[in-house]
C-alpha cells in the first residue's frame, strides 16, 4: 500500500501542476482525478485532505456518485470514483463529463504487471491503451486450427486458443465509424509526465529503487487476469506494460469527447504470477436476488477453511460442494425428463444424438 500511495502522490499532486502548465490555454481548467475502487478513493481523499474542512472542498452527490470539488495549489480539481471494470468506468466518466466542465482527465491507481522487466511497486504511465478482450471466440476445426466464419474478417492479432482479439470500432461527432486499435493518451500530458519524472526523489520498495517509466502500451479487459500463460501472450501481442479493468474505457470516452487524459498505474502484482500460499475462503449462503444462489462448500468444522493452504493454488484439488434442496430437486427433475425422453424414443441418447435441423440439401 505504501507504493500505491507513492504512485498516487506522484500521479496526482506532482502531475497536476505540470499538466495545468502544459494546458495553459484553458481559461479555467478543471482537472478530473479518478480512482476505480474504494481504497483508491480513500487514499486520494486523504492525500488531498478532502475531508479536512479547512481545505474548502465541496461535496456533491449525483445519482449516487460522490464528487469532491476543490482547489489545490491554485488548481481546481474534481475527485470521484469512476467505478471498477469497463462498463462502470465508461458510464461514470461520461456521466461526470456531462455534469461538470472537466478539461483534463487523470487517473491514478493500481494495476497488474505484464512486462517481465518491471516489479511490484513500479509505476507506469502508458502513452496508449488497448482492449485485450475485444475478441471473436471460434470453434476448433478438429485439426489443430479454428473455423473462421465467412462473414468475419481476417484476425488482426495472434490468437490465444479459441480467442481471436480484434480492434474496437468507435465513432464520435463529425466522424464515421472507424477501427481503433488503441486510444492515445494526450501528447502534452505525456510530455509533462516525462519532464516530471526526472525531478522525482528516489523511491524504494523492498530494498530496490522503484522504476517510474513513461511510454509503451497498457491493456484493459473485463476480466481479473491471474493466468500466467495469458499474461505472456498479452505481452507478446501488445508488448503491454500493465493490465487493468478500466483505463482503455477512459481512453475511449475521452477520445469520443475530445478530452485529454493520462493514466498513472502502480503495479500491485505480476498478473498470474502469485505462487504463494492462500487460504480458501468458504462461500457464504445467499447471493444476488434473482440469480442462482451459490452452493455452500462442504467444509467440516473450522479446520477445512485452511485445508490445503500450504499448497500452491494450481496444485489444489477441486472441492466437493453441498447442494441445497431446491438445487437437488432441479437436477433430479432434469434427470427424470432425460430418462423419460430416452424411454419414449428408445435407447440411450446424449445431447449430440438429438435430431438437428437440416438444410434443403439434406
Amino acid at each position: 500500500m505504501n507504493s500505491f500511495l507513492v504512485s498516487l502522490r506522484f500521479g496526482v499532486i506532482g502531475l497536476v501542476l505540470a499538466i495545468t502548465c502544459a494546458r495553459a490555454a484553458d481559461d479555467r481548467p478543471l482537472v478530473a482525478i479518478m480512482g476505480a475502487y474504494a481504497p483508491e478513493l480513500v487514499a486520494l481523499r486523504k492525500e488531498f485532505g478532502v475531508d479536512d474542512k479547512t481545505k474548502g472542498f465541496t461535496t456533491t452527490t449525483v445519482r449516487g456518485v460522490r464528487f469532491d470539488r476543490g482547489v489545490v495549489d491554485g488548481h481546481e480539481v474534481l475527485i470521484f470514483q469512476a467505478g471498477s471494470s469497463l462498463v462502470n468506468a465508461a458510464f461514470q466518466l461520461q456521466f461526470a463529463l456531462d455534469h461538470f466542465p472537466i478539461t483534463q482527465v487523470l487517473f491514478s491507481g493500481v494495476a497488474g504487471g505484464i512486462d517481465p522487466s518491471l516489479a511490484v511497486g513500479d509505476v507506469v504511465i502508458p502513452e496508449r491503451w488497448a482492449y485485450h478482450g475485444e475478441s471473436a471466440y471460434l470453434n476448433d476445426d478438429g485439426k489443430g486450427g479454428y473455423v473462421l466464419p465467412g462473414y468475419y474478417h481476417q484476425p488482426d492479432y495472434e490468437n490465444f486458443g479459441m480467442m481471436f482479439p480484434d480492434s474496437v470500432h468507435v465513432i464520435r461527432d463529425g466522424e464515421n465509424y472507424q477501427k481503433m486499435p488503441f486510444f492515445a493518451a494526450d501528447a502534452a500530458l505525456v510530455d509533462a509526465a516525462r519532464r516530471a519524472v526526472p525531478k522525482l526523489p528516489a523511491m524504494k520498495k523492498a530494498g530496490r529503487v522503484v522504476i517510474v517509466s513513461v511510454g509503451g502500451t497498457g491493456v484493459s479487459g473485463t476480466v481479473f487476469l491471474d493466468n500466467a500463460k495469458y499474461r505472456e501472450w498479452v505481452f507478446r501481442v501488445w508488448k503491454a506494460r500493465c493490465v487493468d479493468m478500466e483505463s482503455t474505457a477512459y481512453g475511449q470516452v475521452c477520445w469520443a469527447n475530445r478530452k485529454p487524459f493520462l493514466v498513472i498505474r502502480g503495479l500491485s502484482d505480476l498478473a498470474g504470477g502469485q505462487h504463494i500460499a492462500a487460504r480458501v475462503v468458504p462461500q457464504q449462503p445467499g447471493g444476488v436476488p434473482g440469480l442462482p444462489q451459490p452452493a455452500q462448500p462442504l467444509i467440516p468444522g473450522d479446520i477445512g477453511a485452511a485445508e490445503g493452504a500450504h499448497r500452491l493454488l494450481e496444485h489444489r484439488r477441486p472441492r466437493r460442494v453441498a447442494l441445497r434442496d431446491d438445487q437437488r430437486q432441479a437436477i433430479q427433475q432434469q434427470i427424470g425428463r432425460a430418462r423419460g425422453l430416452r424411454r419414449r424414443r428408445g435407447g440411450p441418447r446424449g445431447l449430440g444424438d438429438h435430431p438437428r435441423t437440416t438444410t434443403a440439401n439434406g
